[in-house]
């Protein structure tokens, strides 16, 4: 009997060990992940703008505009981000890094990852986001 509750104590233990293991992968993956999925969301809005009003700098307006509005962090910015006009299309690609650490004392780990937004309209209205 007292074997089967050290035994549970244990498996108590490890359980707890995993799920603060668990949120601390979270919390350190989830935000620049967050900013990603937003990012597609504001460039589709650019692309569209452009769409609308024919003009490019009413799309990049539309774009940072956005970008401040969804508070997204200090590390996309304006120069990650680029915009090509063609007879055919129009395009916005936003290309940066993301910081992700984890801070162990003497020895901190960076797992910093880069991360892309594109999306595209031609003059038939078809948007291609990747």
């Amino acid at each position: 009997m007292k074997r089967a509750q050290q035994r549970g104590k244990i498996e108590n233990w490890f359980l707890l060990i995993f799920v603060v293991l668990l949120l601390g992968a979270v919390s350190v993956y989830f935000p620049p992940f967050w900013t990603a999925w937003n990012m597609k969301k504001i460039a589709k809005d650019a692309i569209l703008t452009y769409e609308v009003t024919g003009s490019a700098s009413a799309a990049e307006q539309k774009l940072y505009s956005g970008m401040k509005k969804n508070h997204i962090p200090l590390y996309v910015g304006d120069r990650d981000c680029s915009f090509r006009e063609s007879q055919s299309q129009f395009s916005v690609e936003c290309i940066w890094m993301a910081p992700i650490t984890i801070d162990i004392p003497g020895a901190p780990i960076d797992l910093s990852r880069e991360f892309s937004v594109y999306s595209s309209i031609n003059r038939s209205g078809v948007i291609d986001q990747r």
